[in-house]
């Protein structure tokens, strides 16, 4: 999936290993940026520079701080601890719609103009 964004930004996403189950490695995203690597993992985070490599470990999968904090908010029906605005939720999700809307079509699909007509 290509991702063109607003102020120029071209960001490509790939998943592969679904198409072959032998492979045993975990979910993780590679950010390429043009003097390093960043890779996340539910292990932590690494940076690979020319310089050498830079880790930060984890103690937990990363989605178990997250689903704490939303059921401690819930518990306390306080909105402030969850980090992400409910708006940065709804337009991360819809960039999935619209990639799975552009693959059943073929076509591009505009992110925005796809979340309005959804919303």
């Amino acid at each position: 999936m290509t991702l063109r964004f607003k102020g120029g930004a071209v960001g490509t996403s790939a998943s592969t290993y679904a198409l072959f189950p032998e492979i045993q490695e975990p979910p993780s995203a590679d950010f390429a940026l043009r003097d390093r690597l960043v890779r996340v993992t539910d292990r932590g985070a690494a940076q690979f520079t020319p310089q050498g490599v830079e880790e930060w470990p984890n103690d937990e999968p990363l989605h178990a701080g997250v689903n704490r904090a939303f059921v401690e908010a819930l518990r306390k029906n306080d909105p402030s601890l969850v980090a992400t605005p409910l708006r940065a939720g709804l337009e991360s999700t819809a960039v999935v719609l619209a990639a799975n809307a552009s693959a059943a079509t073929g076509q591009p699909v505009d992110v925005a103009a796809f979340l309005a007509a959804s919303v």
